[in-house]
């Protein structure tokens, strides 16, 4: 009789372990979904904060570091203009140009390099300019850091004021930041591309048709 209940005992504590177990895995089960989209929105975070390439129709590439973050005047212009006619691109979601950004960039660019050669590296960005000038389409050619031939800058000009934009040149504020500073360092030593820094007006960065211009421009440079 002892060794029936000692079996009746064993078979009790086993269907109570699978229970709790029932009930663990249950749990498991639910903390892995609440879990799910805080992993898809760590990976987002991380994606943003590095940046991504797309590939594009130009011999260089056009870096917008506020092209992931929603809502962004050229965000918008990015997420609709897609296929021909636009340039290869670096998109991020940084407008600060940290440390972290400005690196993953340049290692993007050179990555780049690795397979073609490349020829120019556009920053393009956007800011509110003192009124009234930023009411109107104006761009802003950064000199403070630049690198490139004055023949290149001169047709690069040209072609965006043959779209009816006011082009203006600024070595201060608006003259080039930690990005174009840190690409034009990179290529010390080795052949140089042009690498300047483009912002555009408020007005200027919402209207897309002008926006998907100036890419066209730059695909074709």
């Amino acid at each position: 009789m002892s060794g029936a209940r000692q079996r009746r005992n064993l078979i009790h504590e086993l269907e109570r372990t699978e229970k709790v177990l029932e009930v663990l895995l249950s749990r498991l089960s639910n903390l892995n979904a609440i879990l799910e989209p805080i992993e898809r929105d760590m990976k987002v975070t991380d994606f943003v904060s590095s940046g991504v390439y797309v590939q594009g129709e130009s011999r260089g590439i056009v870096c917008v570091l506020s092209g992931l973050i929603k809502g962004d005047p050229l965000e918008r212009v990015l997420s609709e203009k897609r296929g021909s006619g636009i340039p290869a691109l670096i998109k991020a979601g940084d407008r600060s140009e940290s440390q972290a950004i400005v690196e993953s960039i340049v290692n993007m660019v050179h990555a780049q390099g690795q397979k073609k050669p490349v020829e120019f590296v556009v920053n393009l960005r956007w800011s509110v300019f003192p009124r009234p000038i930023d009411k109107e389409n104006i761009m802003i050619v950064g000199t403070r850091y630049s690198s490139g031939g004055d023949h290149e800058v001169k047709r690069f000009k040209a072609q965006l004021e043959a779209l009816g934009i006011v082009i203006l040149e600024d070595d201060g504020e608006y003259g080039g930041g930690p990005l174009v500073y840190e690409v034009i360092r990179s290529f010390k030593n080795k052949p140089e591309p042009l690498v300047i820094e483009l912002t555009l007006s408020h007005k200027l960065s919402e209207n897309v048709t002008h926006v998907a211009r100036i890419l066209n421009v730059l695909a074709a440079f």
